[in-house]
C-alpha cells in the first residue's frame, strides 16, 4: 500500500513528501520510502505555493476588513473615526504588499565574483566566511539567515532590510487589526441578540454584503470569528518574530551574552544601552545621506545595503573550471 510521508532528501537537503510503501517481504512489515522527491514535492514548488497562499491570506483579510469589519464599525464610532479607522488600514497594506515584494524580489546579496579560496563546493564561486550556500537556491549569499517559503526567496544581508520591516508591519498591523476588531468578534462569538449580527444590520444592504450573507446563515459570522482567533495566534508570532530579529540585528543575543559573560543571575544589560545601539540601527535601517525614519522606513522605501553585492540577473552561471580557481598563498 502506497502512502505519503515527510521525509528528509540527501540529494537536496531539504525536507519534502515522498512516496513510501509498506514492505512485507521481510520478516517483519518495514517502510520504505523512494530516494527522489516528486518535483511536485520538492521544497522548492513548495515554495512557490506558499508565496501565493500568502498573497491569498493577505487579500482575503483585507477584502473581510473593507466589506465587512468597517462598515460594521460605522454602527458604533463616529464618522472621522471610521475614516481613521480606513486610513490605518490601507497604510498597513501598503506597506506589508511593498516590503513583501520588496523581500521576495530584491537579491539576497551573493558574494562578489573571486577566484580567490575557499571555493564554494556547490557554486564554485569564491565564498567568504560570513557567506553560506543556500541548497534551494543553489547559490552563496552573504549573512544568510534562512530561506524563507513565505516570499520563495532567502533572507540574507540584501533583504532583510525588507524582510525585518514586513514582520514588524505584519505585527503592528495585526494588532491594530485584533483591537479594531474585537468589538465584531464579541458580538458575533457571545452575543445572542441577532439584531447586531451583521447580515441583520444596515449595513448589510450593500449588494457584496447580500452576496456574502446570501451563502450561508452564518458563513459572515464564521468568517469573522475564526479570522480573529488566526490573527490572534498570527500576531504574537509576528511580535515574537520581531522581537527576536531585534536582538539579533542588535548584537544581544541570549548565545553571545553567555559567550561573553558566562551565565549571570539575572539578565539587566539592555539592548539599547549598548553605545554602538544606535550605529548598528543606523546602518541597518539605511539612515544615511539624507534618509530619515518617517519617509524612508515609516514609508515604503527601497534600500540596498552598502556592501559588495552582485548586481547581475539571477540567472547568471559563475561556475568555473578547477584550473581556472587561483588558491592565494602568503609568502613570508
Amino acid at each position: 500500500k502506497a502512502f505519503i510521508l515527510p521525509a528528509w532528501n540527501p540529494i537536496d537537503q531539504t525536507m519534502g513528501l515522498a512516496p513510501c510503501w509498506l514492505d512485507y517481504e521481510s520478516d517483519y512489515p518495514r517502510i520504505g520510502c523512494h530516494p527522489f522527491f516528486h518535483p511536485i514535492f520538492n521544497r522548492r514548488v513548495f515554495g512557490k505555493i506558499a508565496s501565493r497562499l500568502a498573497l491569498l491570506v493577505i487579500a482575503y483579510e483585507f477584502l473581510l476588513t473593507w466589506f465587512v469589519l468597517l462598515p460594521f464599525e460605522t454602527l458604533f464610532v463616529s464618522r472621522w473615526t471610521s475614516y481613521f479607522f480606513t486610513f490605518l488600514t490601507l497604510y498597513f497594506l501598503v506597506n506589508v504588499v511593498f516590503h513583501y515584494y520588496a523581500a521576495r524580489f530584491v537579491s539576497p546579496g551573493r558574494p562578489v565574483y573571486s577566484r580567490k579560496a575557499p571555493i564554494c563546493d556547490q557554486c564554485r564561486v569564491h565564498k567568504p566566511p560570513n557567506a553560506n550556500h543556500c541548497m534551494v537556491c543553489n547559490q552563496c549569499f552573504i549573512n544568510k539567515d534562512h530561506h524563507c517559503i513565505w516570499i520563495d526567496n532567502c533572507v540574507a544581508a540584501g533583504n532583510l532590510h525588507h524582510f525585518y520591516l514586513l514582520i514588524c508591519f505584519l505585527a503592528a498591523g495585526g494588532w491594530f487589526w485584533v483591537l479594531f476588531s474585537a468589538r465584531a468578534y464579541v458580538i458575533h462569538q457571545f452575543h445572542t441578540d441577532d439584531k447586531l449580527q451583521f447580515c441583520n444590520t444596515t449595513v448589510a444592504e450593500s449588494s457584496t454584503a447580500q452576496f456574502l450573507c446570501s451563502i450561508s446563515d452564518n458563513f459572515v459570522r464564521n468568517c469573522i470569528i475564526l479570522t480573529f482567533v488566526f490573527n490572534l495566534l498570527m500576531t504574537a508570532h509576528f511580535t515574537m518574530m520581531s522581537l527576536s530579529y531585534f536582538l539579533i540585528i542588535s548584537n544581544q543575543t541570549t548565545k553571545l551574552w553567555m559567550i561573553k559573560y558566562g551565565f549571570p543571575e539575572k539578565f539587566t544589560h539592555l539592548p539599547y544601552k549598548r553605545t554602538d545601539f544606535n550605529d548598528v540601527w543606523k546602518e541597518f535601517l539605511g539612515l544615511r545621506r539624507g534618509r530619515t525614519f518617517w519617509r524612508h522606513v515609516l514609508l515604503p522605501s527601497v534600500y540596498k545595503p552598502n556592501m559588495p553585492f552582485l548586481e547581475e540577473d539571477e540567472s547568471t552561471n559563475y561556475e568555473r573550471e578547477p584550473s581556472e580557481i587561483v588558491i592565494d598563498v602568503q609568502h613570508h
